[in-house]
């Protein structure tokens, strides 16, 4: 009879068992209206999911332990050490998004004719990766870049 029952409330759990699954959760670390969230959203509309809004990496981190994860992180966010950051490594780097510099001008219709100038561009941050590339790249087209951060710029027509 023991085994009757033990058989029985075997068969009971089985759909629990053979359809349970660990859910992925999305963790944005950033905004609630930035960049990270909609690339996020993109992805969850792919797959089940639960979603969190950490709103900065701190609240994030306590996630960062658990199976199925998902989130974005910068190499340059956050920029101090002691905080909690994401491990890259071959465990838990899914895909690499690369940002690119654009060079865009309204007075310019070349990299030419920008030479033996000063430049000034604007970039989303004080990055030492873009300032870099610019560097070099204005060296090999001899143009001196001049960055700007972009809440620096109101009123525009200072610069």
């Amino acid at each position: 009879m023991k085994k009757y029952i033990i058989t029985l409330v075997m068969l009971l759990l089985l759909p629990f068992t053979a359809f349970a699954k660990d859910i992925t959760t999305i963790i944005n670390a950033g905004s609630d209206s930035g960049a990270y969230k909609t690339v996020l959203i993109m992805i969850g509309d792919k797959i089940d999911h639960n979603f969190i809004q950490a709103n900065n990496p701190i609240i994030a981190s306590k996630y960062f332990n658990k199976k199925n994860i998902i989130t974005m992180w910068s190499t340059e966010w956050p920029g101090d050490e002691s905080m909690p950051s994401v491990i890259m490594d071959e465990n838990t780097i899914v895909a690499v998004q690369a940002y690119e510099t654009i060079l865009c001008s309204r007075t310019y219709t070349s990299v030419n004719e920008m030479s033996g100038l000063t430049i000034k561009i604007a970039t989303w941050g004080d990055s030492p990766v873009v300032k870099r590339f610019l560097d070099n790249y204005g060296t090999a087209n001899n143009i001196t870049f001049e960055i700007i951060l972009f809440f620096n710029l109101a009123p525009i027509n200072k610069i």
